[in-house]
């Protein structure tokens, strides 16, 4: 084991004295690479053309006390292959050499967006890191970035927030982040396809393909979003009608649930 790698399992242990914390050791592992990929960016000035959006953006740059996985980013009409390869060859440079780990990254070519609108294509790749090669029985952790070739219709330049006090040390990374009222668009947009199938059939209660973690973040959200833009979204009579009658019930358990229902 190298001396590398003894410094990122020092790191983990050093966050992992919270606690809160004792049972989270991969959740942990994967926020603190989450730093490293946002320093790597920030370094090369890969960070620029980019807006970070979706919980992850709430977790690091808002407050949120949900831990997210996942790295969204918009990356505007002109996003192309080659600012993929870029930001790929900057992943496996930096976290590779950084802790001695073995990084590979995954590209999946553009494709429409499964949320069915066709027109939007999305190019994803997702990070494999290899945090435990002495324990065969410890998975690989996977951190699944996506950026979308669309504009974000806002932007705020704010500083990703130190989840950890050993992370005070490290150089302040400003990110282009989406408002929160974008943010919420999206979610009170997601939501809803995420109780249908493919034949647009409500779902099961139980089924992975509903995206609870919206919810969660939507009445996150209720506490810092103003009251207007509540009235225009999840309050707003009119988004019953989107969800037609297949859902509507459980808009109505959802409004009750954060509160704001009239």
């Amino acid at each position: 084991m190298n001396e590398n790698r003894q410094d990122f399992n020092a790191l983990v242990d050093m966050a992992m004295a919270n606690p809160g914390l004792s049972a989270m050791r991969p959740v942990v592992e994967k926020e603190l690479l989450h730093y490293e990929i946002f320093q790597a960016l920030d370094a090369e000035g890969l960070l620029k053309g980019l807006v970070f959006q979706g919980g992850t953006s709430l977790r690091l740059c808002r407050g949120s006390d949900r831990f997210s996985e996942d790295l969204d980013f918009a990356g505007g009409k002109d996003f192309s292959a080659e600012s993929m390869q870029k930001i790929a060859a900057c992943m496996e440079k930096r976290i590779g050499q950084r802790f001695g780990l073995l990084v590979a990254v995954h590209h999946k070519q553009a494709q429409g967006a499964e949320d069915g609108i066709k027109h939007i294509r999305v190019n994803k790749w997702w990070i494999s890191i290899e945090t435990t090669p002495e324990n065969p029985a410890m998975p690989r952790q996977k951190i699944k970035q996506e950026v979308a070739s669309i504009p974000a219709h806002t932007r705020e330049l704010v500083p990703l927030r130190a989840n950890y006090d050993l992370l005070s040390a490290m150089p302040t990374v400003l990110v282009n982040a989406e408002s929160l009222d974008e943010i919420m668009a999206d979610k009170v947009l997601a939501f809803p396809t995420s109780l249908l199938d493919h034949q647009d059939q409500p779902v099961g209660l139980d089924s992975s393909k509903i995206r609870h973690r919206d919810i969660w973040d939507l009445a996150q959200m209720t506490r810092f979003v103003d009251s207007a833009t509540v009235a225009k979204t999840l309050a707003a009579d009119g988004y019953a009608d989107y969800l037609a009658s297949s859902v509507a019930g459980l808009f109505i358990q959802m409004q009750t649930a954060l509160g704001t229902k009239p």
